[in-house]
Formats: structure tokens, C-alpha cells, sequence
């Protein structure tokens, strides 16, 4: 199949001051079909025009949908819709607003939460290799009503994910940088224990922190450093910091690895004065 991840644009926030960052969640989802064609198309880098964008040329078109770009997702799945395309949307919005999606007729499918098995189940769906019950964290619509299977379990194993498809962006059209060095993003661990009340993350990637093994994650720092030439990283989790210990332990395996990296994460400000090691 011929299959096309799109990252729709934003057009304020971090990307009006210049700033960008690669779409790894529609990398890593990339990563596991490499049975299929496969393209990702950023169209907050990429000089394309979305509205008139060869969306024909494709089976299946996966939209992300985050609140801020919602509309705008909206209309370019109506777009690949009306080229004959399948289209599946995922990302946090849809995930728990998928009704208006799929009754409005914008989406054939919403993958909800974490979207890697469940893409990668509905694309074998599609193929007439399984049947639709075994697709988990899908929603689609039946005789005129929203069904929804199962939630996919989130994945506890990360290491067993193969590493984003940074080969099908343009990575050096991201123009952040960290003291002047051009900078990528690696994702260290998922999900968030604290379920703060202005946050999405815990309700999208779960309360339960997955942390990838240090090894695997320094086999990453390895391939962007020497593969792509990047000298500078952003550790997008949403607490880098969880685990004290762990993240010194990154931070000496750097060191000890002879990388000469600027590195920048997010971390929770518990985590910090709470660690005796760090709060003296």
C-alpha cells in the first residue's frame, strides 16, 4: 500500500518564532511498515501547498489532529477523502473527541492514544490480513453510530519499537537550535505519574512512566550524532528527570562516550528538590 502520514500546519506558537521540530510520532508509526511505501509529509516545513497537495497517489492518508490545528486537520482529511484515499486521524484531539470526525465525515477511522500497534492493525485490516475486532483503540462508524474496539494496551517495552524513520523527513529543514547548534529530539520515556489538571499527556500516553533502557536510548544519541551530524538534542519526554539516577546515569554514559553534545529536557520541579543528590 501506499500510505502517507501528514503533519498539517500550525502557523503560531513556537513555529511562528522559526522554531521547528521533526513529527517523531509519525516517524516511529513510519517505522513499523516497512513492507509499504511510506512517506511524511510536514507541511510546517515542506513548500507545498496543502489545498492543492496530490493526495490521489495514495491508499491510505493518517492525519495528526492536536486541538490547535484541529480545523485545519479537518479540511485536508477532506481533501485526501474526496482524492480516494482511506483516512485515519489519531493524535490527542480525536483521541477523545472522535465524534465529530467520523459522523462529520472527514475520517473513515481514529486511531486513539499511542498509535504505532493500532496503525500498524488497521493497515493488516485493510489488507484483508485480520479482521476489524482486532484493530484495539479504533473508532469508526456502523450503521450510523460511533463503535469503538478496545484501547490498544500501551507499550511497556519501548526498546522493542524500532527507531522513528527520520530518513523520510527533511531534517535539516528544522531550523531550532540549542547555543547556535542545529538540534534534534529524541523521546526518552513515555507517559506522566503526576496528571496535572492543565495537561493532556497523562490522559493520552497513561500515568504510568515507560522509560526506554539506557542502552537503547544511547544507541539513538549514537545514530543522530554520527549518522545525521546533530551535536545538539531535545529529550522531549514529559519528565526527563523521573528517575534521578537514571538520568545521571545518561548524562555519565555522554560523558563517557566522548559525545560532544549540547542537551536540553524537561523535567518537574519535584524531581529536582526532592533528590538529595541534586538539591545541596
Amino acid at each position: 500500500m501506499r500510505i502517507l502520514f501528514v503533519n498539517p500546519p500550525v502557523g503560531f506558537g513556537y513555529y511562528s518564532m522559526g522554531l521547528s521540530r521533526p513529527p517523531l510520532g509519525l516517524a516511529y508509526m513510519a517505522a513499523l511498515l516497512p513492507e509499504h511505501h511510506v512517506e511524511i509529509i510536514d507541511f510546517n516545513i515542506e513548500k507545498k501547498n496543502w489545498k492543492r497537495f496530490p493526495f490521489a497517489g495514495f491508499d491510505i492518508v493518517g492525519v495528526s489532529a492536536d486541538t490547535a490545528r484541529y480545523s485545519t486537520s479537518i479540511k485536508i482529511a477532506r481533501l485526501a477523502k474526496a482524492a480516494g484515499a482511506t483516512v485515519v486521524m489519531g493524535g490527542p484531539h480525536v483521541s477523545f473527541f472522535d465524534e465529530d470526525a467520523l459522523l462529520g465525515g472527514a475520517a473513515d477511522y481514529i486511531i486513539r492514544n499511542e498509535g504505532e500497534y493500532s496503525f500498524r492493525s488497521l493497515v493488516r485490516y485493510l489488507s484483508h490480513e485480520i479482521p476489524i475486532e482486532k484493530v484495539g483503540g479504533l473508532s469508526y462508524v456502523a450503521n450510523g453510530a460511533v463503535v469503538r474496539t478496545p484501547n490498544e494496551a500501551f507499550i511497556t517495552d519501548l526498546d522493542s519499537l524500532p527507531f522513528p524513520a527520520r530518513e523520510l523527513l527533511p531534517l535539516r529543514s528544522y531550523k531550532e537550535r540549542i547555543d547556535g547548534r542545529p538540534m534534534t529530539t529524541i523521546i526518552t520515556s513515555r507517559g506522566c505519574p503526576f496528571n496535572c489538571n492543565f495537561c493532556s499527556s497523562s490522559q493520552f500516553s497513561g500515568v504510568r512512566w515507560r522509560p526506554r533502557s539506557v542502552d537503547s536510548l544511547l544507541e539513538e544519541i549514537d545514530l543522530v550524532y554520527n549518522k545525521y551530524d546533530y551535536k545538539a538534542i531535545n529529550f522531549i519526554d514529559d519528565n526527563f528527570t523521573l528517575n534521578p539516577d537514571r538520568a545521571a546515569k545518561i548524562s555519565e554514559r555522554m560523558i563517557a562516550g566522548g559525545y560532544d553534545l549540547y542537551w536540553e529536557a524537561m523535567s518537574h520541579v519535584e524531581t529536582v528538590v526532592k533528590n538529595p543528590a541534586w538539591s545541596r
